[in-house]
């Protein structure tokens, strides 16, 4: 009829003049251009970061680089000096005493250092239980009250973290000496703080070839 097709016509009409309406919940597509120059920058940032990294890891590992050498140090105490008693006299019953070869060592290079105290460099990375034994031979044959013997060692600090309610500093001291292979002795371990989660840190100091050996360990466990 003539009045069907005039609500229809005027139906359509309606439809054809509305602004069509986003569904609910979905927001306008918005198209994105990315250009060459922005994934260059982008490619630029994660390589300089990369290197940056590498960078810092080198250095950490430079530091950590262990010595070509261990020595023993020979203090002449004040009392022994005001008796008349020299270095000489006592590296020379030294000499006499203890035999190099023995303890594995193929010789020494003397030093004197800037307080004056007499220094028994061995040469070698590895050196560091001949130093050790040659320390202990010196301080069995040497007067305790004359000089003084010492094993200077170039240490480092590490923190430790993540640690349990269980852990101890005399736990933390076994663990460090026998995967750093060092003298419990030579670990010190400070107190253990605890954080909101219950969890402890803790800072240890060590010598440098044993933090050497456990940043091994550690790049292992990765």
């Amino acid at each position: 009829s003539k009045e069907g097709l005039k609500e229809e016509h005027g139906r359509l009409t309606k439809e054809a003049n509305s602004t069509p309406q986003e569904p609910r919940g979905r927001k306008p597509f918005e198209e994105k251009w990315e250009t060459v120059g922005d994934k260059r920058q982008k490619q630029k940032a994660k390589k300089a970061s990369i290197r940056q990294k590498e960078a810092q890891e080198a250095k950490i590992k430079a530091r950590l680089k262990a010595p070509n050498s261990t020595a023993v140090v020979l203090t002449l105490q004040p009392e022994a000096t005001k008796r008349g008693i020299t270095y000489t006299e006592l590296l020379e019953q030294a000499k006499q005493r203890i035999s190099l070869q023995d303890l594995g060592i193929s010789g020494v290079r003397p030093k004197t250092t800037v307080t004056g105290a007499r220094m028994l460099e061995i040469p070698g990375a590895s050196s560091g239980e001949k130093a050790d034994a040659l320390a202990e031979k010196l301080r069995a044959t040497l007067n305790s009250v004359d000089v003084r013997i010492s094993r200077p060692i170039r240490r480092a600090e590490i923190r430790l973290s993540d640690l349990d309610d269980s852990a101890t500093q005399e736990e933390i001291v076994t663990a460090i000496a026998t995967k750093g292979g060092c003298s419990p002795s030579d670990v010190k371990v400070g107190a253990i703080r605890r954080d909101r989660s219950g969890l402890g840190t803790a800072i240890a100091s060590c010598p440098l070839t044993a933090v050497e050996k456990l940043v091994v360990v550690k790049e292992k466990d990765k």
